[in-house]
């Protein structure tokens, strides 16, 4: 049996021990590659989630190249200890409220807008607050953009 050990504190140039996980399921997933390469490569592998939030930058995508040949299981077993959380969400920090006038709004909401300045490239599809997500603005003044562009009419 394989044990392949991932930890949101480890560093993919480790071997993927428990006393020195990797930090990525993409590592993982190059790992498995690997073994799969191997014809002689028999038994079950285990993949162990450290506690925490393992963030995904990008899609995991696992496929036929991934899979396990013969008798071999390939399992991702979570931390006993506390949750392992897989997620591609993160914290948005910094809010401000909107000090400057803005000339749409009505005067009983001016003061009452919060912003953030997105990192480049980000996305926002969904916020979620301490009761889960949060509704998303609804009116006339809200035109949807899609791929950047914005039809004023």
């Amino acid at each position: 049996m394989i044990h392949l050990h991932v930890s949101p504190s480890g560093h993919d140039q480790n071997p993927g021990t428990e006393q020195a996980p990797w930090q990525s399921l993409h590592r993982v997933a190059q790992e498995l590659k690997k073994l799969w390469a191997d014809p002689s490569r028999e038994g079950d592998i285990t993949v162990h989630l450290a506690p925490g939030v393992h963030r995904l930058r990008e899609t995991l995508k696992l496929g036929p190249g991934h899979g396990y040949r013969g008798t071999g299981r390939l399992s991702f077993v979570g931390s006993p200890k506390e949750a392992s959380i897989l997620s591609s969400g993160y914290a948005l920090e910094g809010w401000k409220t909107v000090e400057t006038p803005l000339p749409d709004l009505p005067s009983e909401l001016q003061g009452k807008v919060w912003s953030i300045d997105l990192p480049s490239g980000t996305q926002v599809n969904t916020l979620y607050g301490p009761q889960g997500s949060l509704p998303r603005a609804r009116g006339q003044a809200i035109q949807p953009q899609l791929m950047g562009f914005c039809n004023p009419e």
